[in-house]
């Protein structure tokens, strides 16, 4: 009985330890998600590259937005396989800025803005 009530004391101790963790980065206007990738976390988000699919639905997002300068390319993608895939891209324009955005791409290859774009950083550097 000592050791049940010991592990249990330890699990809920590593659990309040956690979301204190998770809470405090949650809180803070720079949290992404995508940027804190955990190993071998199932669904989690993990680096990528810019393939054909992540190209084409980013011109689709640039293309309805009031940008200053067009795409020179793109320089960090994170994705994360769900009923389809979650896309956060970092991208550089022919004027230098850098912008990022996070979109969901459907099995069916809709593209939907789940963040809209904004510029700087995807990720702190």
């Amino acid at each position: 009985m000592k050791t049940l009530s010991l592990a249990l004391v330890l699990f809920f101790s590593a659990l309040s330890l956690s979301t204190t963790t998770l809470a405090s980065h949650a809180s803070s206007k720079e949290f992404n998600p995508a940027c804190h990738q955990q190993p071998n976390l199932v669904g989690g988000w993990t680096k990528t590259s810019p393939s054909q699919q992540v190209t084409e639905s980013l011109m689709q997002i640039m293309a309805e937005m009031n940008l200053p300068a067009g795409l020179k390319k793109v320089t960090d993608v994170r994705s994360q396989v769900v009923n389809g895939t979650n896309y956060a891209v970092e991208f550089e324009l022919e004027n230098g800025q850098v912008w990022h955005v996070t979109f969901y791409r459907s099995l069916r290859e809709k593209t939907t803005v789940t963040e809209p774009a904004h510029r700087g950083f995807l990720c702190n550097q």
